[in-house]
C-alpha cells in the first residue's frame, strides 16, 4: 500500500490517501497517476497530478509552521525599524539571520520573521531552516537571491491587474488602499502608514493571494462574530469543532477515513472560513451551522418511527450479510403493514438518509468487520515522523495529562482525611518547562483542562498553539474544544496503547513523585507492602497535608525547583532552555492573550441548555441559586422573561455571568459579601475541599453559596483561637 499526498490547486493545502484502488497506477518514472480522474477534469479545464509524500519539501513545511503566526497581519513593524532591516539586507544581500540580529540591538527576531512572512525581504525557505539561523541568507527578494546566485540580473514586471489610485485591496485580511503606482514601485496606505513595495514584492504578494483586490470591508462586524458565537448551541458548537479538525488535517495531510467530506465540502467550509476572518476577524464562526437562516426544522417524523426504523436497520442492514438498501426498505415496508401504524412509512429517501446518518465506524464493522473498520478510525497527527516530535519553539506543542496523586489529604477545617487529588499539568514540549499545574479532588474533568488553559494565560498571557493530550473523555468535550478552536489551537491526541507519545509528561509525574511528593507525610508508598502495613502508620492515619498547603508546595516545586534543574535529555534547565527558544524563535507579542473578562468567560461552562431565564425581581437562576446583576441592567422591561447566555464559575459560585445587551455582565448571590476581600486561589481551593466533603457524604448533595460561605466562616473563627 502507498500512501500519497494530494494536493488541492494551490500549494498549501493537501490530503492524504491511501493507494488501494486499482485506479492508480505508478508509471515508468516512478509518478502515481489516476488515469479516469486526469481524464475527467482536463475536460473541466483542471491540471491534476498526484504528489507522494516523498515529494513534501519537509524544510520548507517546517519553516511554513515556523512562520504562520505571522502571515496574520497582527504583528507590527515599527516603520522606521522595517527601513533599517530592509537598508541592511539591500546594502549587504546574502546577510545571514544571525549577523543581521547582531548588526542592531533594535531588531528583533520578531521584525524580521514579520517581514520574511510576508515577503518583504526574502529567505529560501525550501532548503535552510530558520531555526538554523547562522545558514539562513536574507535578500530584498527573490530576484535578488537568484541575481546572488546566479550573478546575472533578473526582469520584474507588475502583474496585469490594473492599479489606480484609491483602489481598496486585502492584505492578508486588512484593507489597504492605493496611493501612488510608479514606474518601479507601489505605495499602499496601511493601519499603520504608508508602505513602499517594489514590483516584485507586490507581485509575490499578489501571486500568493495574500494581497487581493476588493470594494470594501467591514470593520465593526467583530462583535457581530462574537454574538453568534454566542448563540451557537452546543451541537452547533460540535459540527463546527469537527469541520474545523477535518480542515486542519487536510491542511496537514493526514487522512481523514472513509467518511471524509468531498472536496467540494472542504472547499466550501475553507471559503466559509475565509469570509469570517474577513468579516468578523475570527474565521472559527464561519464554519458554526447558521440554523436560524434554515428553514423549517421542526422534527417531523416522530421518536417512536425512528425507533422502528433504526431496529429494521440494525437487524437487517448492520450484518455481515450486506443486504442493500433498497432491499433492506422493502422489510421496512413489510414490518411497517404488520405494526398497522396510523403515521404513514417514511419514504426511501428519508430511509437512505437514516442509513447514511448512522454510517462510521460501528456500522462498517458489523458489515465488513474489524480490519475494514480501522481504516474508519480517527486520525492521528504526526508527532515524531518528519518534523521534531517535541516541537521546534516554546508553545508550539505543549502536552496536557492528569495523575492522581500518591498522597492523601486532610480537611483544613476539621482534620478529617478527604482522599487523594488529582494533579492536572500543562508542560512545554520544547523546553519541557511546567506552565500550569492544577490540582483538584474531582477525577479528570473538562472543568480542569479549561482550568489548566486559564492558569497558563494566566501565567505567560499565551495560548499554546497546539495541545498533545490522550483518549480521555474529557479531552472530548465540546466546551474544551470550542476553547481551543476559538484560540486556533490544533489538538493531537495520542494513539491508545502508545506510550512513547506522553513520555515527556509522564517523565514530569515519575520524577515529580520520586523527589516531591514521596518525601511528604501521607504519601502511599507503605500500601505497597500491604500485609506489613499497621493502623499506626497507614498513610490515611499519617495524612497532614491540606489541599491550599499541597497546591502552594507543589506550585513551587513544578515552577521553581524542577525549572532550575538541570534536564538529562536538554543538558540544562528548562527554564534556560524556554528563554533560549524565546530568543531564537521570537517572543511573538502579536500572539498574546490577554487574561481578561473575554478570555475567563470562555474558560467557564455554561447550564445545559446554555441560557438562562431573567426575571425582574430574583435576576437569573443557575443550579438553583438566584444572582442579580451589578448594575440595572435586568430591570429593562424588553428583557423580562427572555433567555440569555450565561456562564458561571465552577469553583466560584459567588459570582456569575450573563450576556446582555451586547456584553458580558457580572452578576452576584446573595452570598457575595461573604466572599469579598478573598483571592481567587482561596475561594476555589476552599470550593473543591468542600464539595469533597460533601461528595464523602452522598452524591445526592449540592454546593450551595451559603455552605461555603458559613466554611468560610467557620475556618476564620478557628484560625482566630
Amino acid at each position: 500500500m502507498v500512501r500519497l499526498i494530494l494536493g488541492e490547486f494551490n500549494s498549501s493545502s493537501f490530503f492524504a490517501v491511501s493507494l488501494n484502488s486499482s485506479h492508480y497506477r505508478q508509471g515508468e518514472n516512478g509518478q502515481w497517476q489516476n488515469l479516469p480522474a486526469e481524464a475527467y477534469l482536463q475536460e473541466q479545464g483542471v491540471r491534476y497530478r498526484l504528489r507522494t509524500e516523498r515529494e513534501i519539501n519537509w524544510t520548507q513545511y517546517r519553516n511554513h509552521q515556523w512562520l504562520k503566526s505571522y502571515r496574520n497581519g497582527q504583528y507590527r513593524i515599527d516603520k522606521r525599524v522595517h527601513e533599517k532591516i530592509t537598508s541592511i539586507v539591500v546594502s549587504t544581500p546574502g546577510i545571514a539571520l544571525t549577523q543581521l540580529l547582531q548588526s542592531d540591538d533594535s531588531v528583533s527576531t520578531d521584525d524580521v520573521y514579520a517581514l520574511i512572512a510576508t515577503h518583504q525581504i526574502y529567505a529560501d525557505l525550501s532548503n535552510k531552516l530558520l531555526s538554523e539561523a547562522t545558514k539562513v541568507q536574507l535578500f530584498r527578494d527573490i530576484e535578488t537571491a537568484e541575481a546572488f546566485q546566479l550573478n546575472q540580473d533578473s526582469t520584474v514586471v507588475l502583474p496585469t491587474t490594473e492599479l489606480d489610485p484609491g483602489q481598496a485591496w486585502f492584505w492578508d485580511g486588512k484593507l489597504v488602499s492605493i496611493v501612488q503606482v510608479g514606474a518601479s514601485q507601489v505605495v499602499l496606505r496601511t493601519d499603520s502608514g504608508l508602505v513602499e513595495l517594489n514590483h516584485a514584492e507586490f507581485y509575490q504578494l499578489h501571486q500568493s493571494r495574500l494581497l487581493t483586490p476588493t470594494s470594501q470591508h467591514d470593520k465593526a462586524a467583530s462583535s457581530e462574530g462574537w454574538t453568534i458565537f454566542l448563540q451557537a448551541s452546543p451541537e452547533d458548537l460540535r459540527v463546527a469543532n469537527q469541520r474545523y479538525r477535518l480542515l486542519q488535517a487536510h491542511r496537514a495531510g493526514e487522512s481523514l477515513g472513509l467518511d471524509a467530506p468531498s472536496e467540494r465540502t472542504l472547499r466550501r467550509w475553507t471559503q466559509q472560513f475565509k469570509l469570517a476572518e474577513q468579516s468578523f476577524h475570527w474565521g472559527y464562526v464561519g464554519l458554526l451551522p447558521r440554523r436560524a437562516a434554515q428553514g423549517n426544522r421542526t422534527e417531523r417524523i416522530s421518536a417512536e418511527t425512528w425507533a422502528i426504523v433504526d431496529r429494521v436497520i440494525e437487524e437487517h442492514y448492520e450484518t455481515l450479510q450486506q443486504k442493500g438498501k433498497w432491499a433492506v426498505y422493502g422489510i421496512l415496508l413489510r414490518e411497517w403493514e404488520k405494526a398497522n401504524s396510523s403515521a404513514p412509512c417514511p419514504s426511501h429517501i428519508t430511509f437512505y438518509r437514516r442509513v447514511q446518518q448512522r454510517a462510521g465506524q460501528k456500522q462498517i464493522q458489523s458489515r465488513q468487520g474489524s480490519r475494514a473498520a480501522y481504516q474508519q478510525s480517527p486520525f492521528y497527527w504526526s508527532l515524531e515522523a518528519t518534523t521534531p516530535k517535541h516541537g521546534e519553539r516554546p508553545f508550539e506543542l505543549c502536552h496536557i495529562d492528569h495523575t492522581e496523586l500518591d498522597l492523601e489529604l486532610v480537611c483544613s477545617r476539621t482534620g478529617r482525611n478527604l482522599g487523594r487529588p488529582w494533579a492536572t499539568v500543562m508542560l512545554d514540549a520544547f523546553s519541557r518547562r511546567v506552565l500550569a499545574v492544577y490540582l483538584s479532588f474531582d477525577p479528570p474533568s473538562y472543568r480542569a483542562c479549561m482550568m489548566i488553559l486559564r492558569l497558563c494565560v494566566q501565567r505567560f498571557e499565551r495560548f499554546p498553539e497546539n495541545v498533545v493530550v490522550d483518549q480521555g473523555a474529557e479531552f472530548q468535550s465540546v466546551y474544551f474544544e470550542t476553547l481551543l478552536a476559538a484560540f486556533n489551537c490544533t489538538k493531537k491526541q495520542r494513539p491508545a496503547a502508545r506510550p512513547r507519545f506522553g513520555s515527556v509528561i509522564e517523565r514530569f509525574f515519575g520524577t515529580s513523585h520520586t523527589e516531591f511528593f514521596y518525601t511528604l507525610r501521607g504519601n502511599t508508598q507503605l500500601n505497597k507492602p500491604i500485609r506489613q502495613l499497621t493502623k499506626q502508620v497507614h498513610p490515611k492515619t499519617q495524612a497532614a497535608w491540606t489541599l491550599e498547603e499541597l497546591y502552594e508546595s507543589f506550585c513551587g516545586y513544578a515552577y521553581e525547583v524542577f525549572d532550575q534543574q538541570v534536564h538529562p535529555a536538554l543538558h540544562q534547565s528548562p527554564h534556560d532552555a524556554f528563554v533560549y527558544g524565546m530568543q531564537q524563535s521570537g517572543h511573538r507579542p502579536h500572539q498574546r492573550t490577554a487574561y481578561d473578562l473575554r478570555f475567563q468567560i470562555l474558560t467557564l461552562p455554561s447550564t445545559t441548555k446554555g441560557t438562562a431565564k431573567i426575571h425582574p425581581r430574583r435576576g437569573i437562576r443557575i443550579h438553583y441559586l438566584d444572582y442579580w446583576v451589578v448594575d440595572d441592567s435586568f430591570l429593562n422591561p424588553l428583557l423580562e422573561g427572555t433567555e440569555v447566555p450565561v456562564r458561571y464559575d465552577p469553583f466560584d459560585v459567588s459570582a456569575a455571568y450573563a450576556y446582555v445587551q451586547g456584553r458580558w455582565v457580572r452578576c452576584i448571590s446573595e452570598y457575595h459579601a461573604i466572599f469579598q476581600g478573598r483571592s481567587e486561589r482561596e475561594i476555589k481551593l476552599t470550593s473543591i475541599e468542600l464539595r469533597q466533603q460533601q461528595q464523602q457524604r452522598t452524591h445526592h448533595l449540592r454546593l450551595r453559596a451559603k455552605m461555603l460561605a458559613q466554611y468560610l466562616e467557620s475556618v476564620e473563627t478557628s484560625e482566630e483561637r
